[in-house]
């Protein structure tokens, strides 16, 4: 590498006008000024092509690709970086923002840890307004094989675009997830802990509109990739075909869900390692979100219970799910909640008799009307 490495960044589009100044702005006002940008309209009806010529002609950095028919994220990530050539690589979204030292920390870091090939960054979540609403901490590697954890701010060296190819045009939702999983077959991943980006949470945004879809093609790919990963140990497999067996259990592939299902209770012995990853995994549709009663039952209902102890975990994820009912609804000042979980809270899990809490909570629900 370089002293002064040219990093390629691709910035795909299709109907970005509402914040695609704001992505291009933020490219500009790198600290690292030895950068390309290739813009890749994926066929925009609106005023992206105009907003992108004028960015062409203020700044010879930056270039252009257009579709003329709507091809989706991942084909437009494959058109961009073809037309790259730039020592490190990246990219970014329409709508989400770098911040000013963003590049210039991932390129020291890779500088300074030669045998890294991809490092990737804290975030920060910003609204519509572009007010910062979440600071988000990026998870270990090893927590790829279960969630893509590696976030939207990333740089990587050229070798490993070379090695792992494009992305999966069939994986869309997913196609990033699937390329991080394929890189961790033959390189090293590694975590930076600064800040470096704005990830914009809206109504408009794919994460927002098609949370179920997203999951779905995530199953898909770990589906494609998890038996080569070799670099997986016992647990992070207990893990991984868990959180895929739950995924494909939400999908029409509930018999293969069943399958690996079996396979992270039976095989690598959950219960064994990491009971409490089972539980979350269970109650949690994403952190901090609680399955409803509905999607639960559907869950604990394609477990194996005939294998040992499961029959017990089940009974404790029930149990802990209305206590959890019971703290939300004391949060939310509704005491009939509270009243329809405790009883069944305390049936199932009657150590939480023990819990000062979720008694005074009980208190609560109990002399308090709605």
């Amino acid at each position: 590498m370089t002293h002064t490495p040219l990093v390629s960044i691709v910035l795909p589009t299709h109907n970005g006008g509402a914040y695609l100044d704001q992505a291009v702005q933020s490219c500009l006002d790198q600290t690292w000024t030895n950068w390309e940008l290739v813009i890749v309209d994926d066929a925009s009806t609106d005023d992206t092509p105009e907003r992108i010529a004028r960015w062409i002609k203020a700044d010879r950095r930056i270039r252009c690709a257009r579709h003329f028919r709507n091809r989706r994220l991942p084909a437009a990530l494959n058109t961009g970086f073809t037309r790259v050539s730039g020592d490190l690589l990246t990219w970014t979204s329409d709508d989400n923002l770098f911040r000013p030292h963003a590049l210039a920390e991932m390129v020291a870091f890779l500088q300074a840890h030669p045998d890294v090939d991809v490092v990737y960054t804290d975030y920060s979540e910003i609204n519509d307004a572009g007010q910062v609403v979440r600071h988000c901490r990026v998870s270990p590697v090893e927590e790829l094989a279960v969630q893509n954890c590696i976030g939207p701010s990333f740089l990587y060296r050229r070798a490993v675009h070379e090695r792992v190819g494009g992305y999966a045009e069939d994986l869309f939702l997913a196609e990033d997830y699937d390329f991080w999983l394929r890189a961790s077959e033959h390189h090293q991943l590694e975590r930076l802990a600064v800040d470096c980006y704005l990830y914009r949470v809206h109504a408009g945004s794919l994460t927002a509109r098609r949370a179920r879809d997203i999951e779905a093609a995530r199953a898909q790919a770990q589906f494609r990739n998890l038996a080569r990963l070799h670099w997986m140990g016992t647990t992070t497999k207990a893990h991984a075909y868990l959180s895929l067996g739950l995924r494909l259990c939400r999908t029409d592939q509930v018999y293969l869900g069943r399958f690996y299902l079996r396979r992270a209770f039976g095989e690598f012995r959950i219960l064994e390692h990491d009971p409490e990853f089972a539980m979350r995994e269970l109650l949690y549709e994403r952190p901090g979100v609680l399955r409803n009663s509905r999607e639960l039952a559907e869950m604990v209902e394609a477990l194996p219970q005939d294998l040992p102890r499961v029959k017990g975990l089940i009974k404790r994820v029930w149990g802990r799910y209305h206590q959890v009912c019971c703290f939300e609804g004391y949060r939310d000042k509704r005491p009939e909640v509270v009243r329809r979980h405790l009883p069944r809270a305390v049936w199932l899990v009657p150590q939480g008799l023990g819990n000062r809490g979720l008694l005074r909570i009980g208190l609560w629900g109990y002399t308090h009307r709605d």
